[in-house]
């Protein structure tokens, strides 16, 4: 077999920002106009020994036409709680926003005889607030949405051959995920910054999931990716970190996550899918001057649980 593949990927975007400061913070707007494309077609040819010539394999060749046009409206309000000309320390950080998306996608492909177009209208606030305690203790709290659109190689309708038993491609009819985002976190440290804590606990719901999964077919294994209906994960995560003398410094963390996938894909496969891990890190660390330098580190990965089922 040979294949001549091509493509010519297309990003281009303009963008105008006005901000004024406004009260005690600062307002800030925009308008963005963003267009993604790309033309990529590839031909598979196989070689007939007995006429000595190459021919054309449709069943593995294909074509796609992607347009993607992206008007977009933002605006953001960002301020401190606290007058520095007063010498006040300023107790809280504040933002909150949004931004506001249109997508008007178009699909062309000849093999696949697909002439498709579909429209989305996406918001997504976005708010923030960090608490200053005292001078040695802040907490922070975030709520966003974001939109994260699949790459070229997970839309691409190329077949790329692993070996002769497993084919890889992607899928023109993927959607975009929708990430929404909500976390809360700490840091503590001393005067003299010895001691060090941080720590946070998230969970992220995304819709519209896209993940790789495998069918079997005629003893042929294809991956692909699809959209799952959503995606739930949720964790922890501390760190101390202790430094008592220039050339010393040890650092712990600990990680846990739990994720679930569930939903119809799109197109089927059902997906389902739980995981659970905990990760336990240790680093110790002697720096001891002025030219020896000892390395001492402690790694302790740990799977409390893992549950994985197949996508069939």
């Amino acid at each position: 077999q040979r294949s001549v593949s091509g493509g010519h990927p297309l990003v281009a975007a303009i963008q105008a920002d006005y901000g004024i400061q406004l009260g005690r913070g600062r307002f800030e707007t925009g308008v963005k106009m963003t267009v993604r494309g790309n033309n990529i077609d590839h031909k598979f040819y196989e070689y007939d020994p007995a006429a000595d010539e190459w021919n054309h394999a449709w069943s593995l060749s294909n074509d796609l036409k992607h347009r993607e046009y992206i008007p977009a409206l933002y605006a953001m309000y960002s301020g401190k709680a606290g007058r520095k000309e007063l010498g006040e320390f300023p107790k809280l950080t504040y933002k909150a926003g949004f931004r506001f998306e249109y997508g008007y996608v178009t699909l062309r492909s000849q093999k696949e005889q697909l002439y498709a177009h579909n429209q989305s209208f996406i918001f997504a606030p976005q708010f923030s607030l960090i608490y200053n305690v005292n001078m040695n203790w802040t907490l922070h709290f975030g709520l966003s949405r974001r939109i994260s659109r699949p790459t070229y190689p997970q839309l691409n309708p190329y077949i790329n051959l692993i070996d002769n038993q497993t084919y890889e491609t992607g899928n023109i009819r993927l959607l975009p995920e929708k990430v929404n985002k909500l976390d809360f976190g700490y840091t503590v440290f001393d005067i003299k910054n010895i001691v060090k804590v941080n720590g946070s606990a998230y969970c992220d719901f995304t819709q519209d999931h896209i993940t790789q999964i495998a069918t079997l077919a005629d003893d042929i294994l294809l991956m692909t990716y699809i959209n799952g209906r959503w995606n739930l994960t949720a964790g922890i995560d501390h760190n101390l970190r202790i430094k008592p003398i220039v050339w010393m410094d040890h650092q712990h963390l600990l990680s846990a996550l739990c994720r679930r996938i569930q939903g119809d894909g799109n197109p089927q496969p059902r997906l389902d899918q739980q995981q659970q891990h905990l990760t336990h890190f240790q680093a110790h660390t002697w720096n001891e001057p002025p030219t020896a330098v000892l390395c001492c580190h402690t790694t302790i990965f740990c799977t409390i649980h893992h549950q994985n089922h197949p996508l069939l």
